[in-house]
């Protein structure tokens, strides 16, 4: 007698094996997805670093060195207090904020650090060692305050701010660059 067709056994059979490999196709999927998205924000964060660093350099161009600004007045939004108009952050610019950047949603930065080349921030050295983080962390506001962000991931108590900011860096939120400027003077022709 000649069977024609499959058992249930034989139909249980190989809907686990599709199953089985629908499951680890789909969760290669997933993991193309996240990848993905962690590429994004690295990339958009690498962009965001250069462009302070690029604006800093601009500005560093049309300051001496005995302008007499420091290379601490350069910490938090990169922008030494000089009175002007656009120095909206400047009296923020020692306390624990990050900034939102420009026209790019979600993407904030800060100055962490600012020395002249041998290590000391106040320094009066032509060039300025800098720490620039950056992260993509959702929000309009502004500026996002440290307590803000501790809040938010869940980091409460009272942890030092470099605690803080390196727990950032080991889950990946924020992204450390370090750079190095020289203020001169630009040529003017």
């Amino acid at each position: 007698m000649i069977r024609r067709g499959f058992t249930l056994v034989e139909m249980l059979v190989a809907t686990l094996v599709f199953m089985f490999g629908f499951v680890a196709v789909y969760g290669m999927f997933l993991i193309g997805l996240r990848n993905r998205a962690i590429s994004d924000a690295t990339t958009r964060c690498a962009t965001v670093a250069q462009s302070v660093i690029a604006e800093m350099r601009l500005q560093a161009t049309n300051e001496a060195p005995t302008a007499g600004y420091l290379p601490e007045d350069y910490l938090g939004d990169g922008k030494p207090d000089d009175g002007g108009e656009g120095q909206q952050y400047s009296a923020l610019g020692a306390a624990d904020v990050f900034f939102a950047y420009g026209d790019q949603p979600g993407v904030f930065y800060r100055i962490a650090q600012a020395n002249d080349l041998t290590g000391d921030p106040t320094g009066t050295g032509d060039g300025i060692q800098l720490m620039v983080l950056v992260g993509m962390l959702e929000s309009n506001a502004a500026t996002l305050s440290m307590d803000e962000i501790q809040r938010r991931f869940r980091l409460t108590g009272t942890t030092p701010l470099s605690a803080v900011i390196d727990e950032l860096l080991r889950r990946g939120v924020i992204q450390r660059y370090d750079a190095v400027i020289h203020r001169q003077v630009a040529w003017n022709y």
